[in-house]
């Protein structure tokens, strides 16, 4: 190593740094389809996007079969606690269950819910009765 005025320390000046393998363009190219998405061909993104309405926000579950569904089990429970309680949520859940499965946008999941909530509203119904019953039955056995 010789020192020159230019060099003073003989060391040779950095140059560019050499390309490593991420840096390499010929050996990722850029995903096909945009926005970071790599889909085979043929491939939908409605997956996706129903996944990022659920996401934001948007597109949410139907509440009144939410409804419907905490009626119908608040329905089976108050009915041997509360009796007519019972009775008042077990019509709130068919009612709330039938408004929810006749809106315009209904989801196979807020249909479930719907439909479970009406059918304990109804079962609830029908313990109430059967329990009225006993009820009434028991009292005119009694001397």
């Amino acid at each position: 190593m010789s020192q020159s005025p230019e060099n003073p320390g003989g060391f040779k000046p950095p140059g560019p740094p050499a390309p490593t393998k991420a840096q390499d363009p010929k050996q990722y190219p850029e995903p096909p389809g945009g926005f970071g998405l790599n889909l085979p061909p043929g491939v939908s993104t409605d997956v996706y996007q129903e996944q990022q309405m659920r996401v934001d926000g948007s597109g949410g579950s139907n509440s009144y079969a939410i409804m419907s569904l905490i009626f119908g089990i608040l329905a089976l429970v108050l009915n041997f606690c509360c009796g007519l309680f019972g009775l008042v949520f077990g019509l709130a859940s068919i009612g709330t269950g039938i408004v929810a499965l006749n809106s315009q946008n209904v989801r196979s999941g807020d249909r479930t819910m719907a439909i479970i909530g009406i059918a304990l509203g109804a079962l609830s119904m029908l313990l109430w009765v059967v329990l009225l019953i006993l009820g009434f039955g028991m009292s005119m056995f009694s001397p």
